[in-house]
């Protein structure tokens, strides 16, 4: 697994984006092919610095918790998602640069051909190119051999209890829809971390060791199978 640091992604980044040779303009739009490849580097590099970033703020949040400091960590939490903010933009902006267009060029553009089907076709295929990519620098490991059908149970259930717990306090504590959807959804993402720390367990091998197990419920859960 290769450790990459946000300023070695960016080098990267500028290397590919010189390396390609299409035609940018189509009359006064940029062309398709021009902005496929756009659309590419930025669905790579940004879905790469997010990675990156999470595993810089992973470690400082596991530490607060270990440490039973909840205010910090979500003031954490808050910080590192500023943080996140900020790059992806860094980093977008110097895409546009690096390709000579902007924000609005390429918007303008991508709405004239994102209608037609043949384009969103080849736009699908450059995600699942992503997606590949992404996997190939990250190669899937085994789950670990502790992680057992029974202990898999064990977290399953103990997920359950505590969204169940969530659910019951943001019901008596918030009366107005959004805050609640966002104190829910901050509290699921908050339970992956406390899995790690009462069980040792990453969130990506939880979700693999489900769907090893058959834990996951029928509809498809797209996280946790709460």
């Amino acid at each position: 697994e290769q450790e990459l640091t946000f300023d070695q992604l960016m080098k990267e980044m500028k290397e590919e984006i010189s390396n390609f040779e299409t035609e940018k303009k189509d009359g006064s739009r940029l062309s398709s092919e021009y902005l496929l490849n756009i659309f590419y580097i930025l669905t790579k590099y940004t879905a790469l610095a997010k990675i990156c970033e999470d595993k810089i703020s992973f470690q400082k949040r596991i530490e607060v918790l270990k440490e039973g400091k909840d205010d910090e960590y979500e003031k954490l939490r808050k910080e590192s998602d500023i943080e996140e903010n900020k790059r992806m933009q860094e980093m977008q902006d110097v895409i546009f640069k690096e390709f000579g267009t902007d924000e609005n060029e390429y918007m303008n553009s991508y709405q004239t051909y994102v209608i037609q089907p043949n384009f969103t076709m080849k736009m699908q295929a450059l995600q699942q190119k992503v997606v590949d990519h992404i996997q190939n620098r990250n190669p899937d490991k085994d789950i670990p051999e502790s992680l057992t059908k029974e202990k898999a149970e064990e977290i399953r259930d103990f997920a359950k209890e505590q969204t169940q717990k969530t659910i019951m306090h943001l019901q008596t504590t918030v009366t107005n829809q959004q805050e609640f959807s966002e104190k829910f959804m901050y509290e699921v993402s908050k339970l992956d971390d406390v899995i790690y720390v009462k069980f040792g367990f990453k969130n990506t091998d939880v979700l693999k060791a489900f769907q090893k197990y058959n834990l996951i419920p029928k509809q498809g859960a797209q996280t946790m199978p709460y």
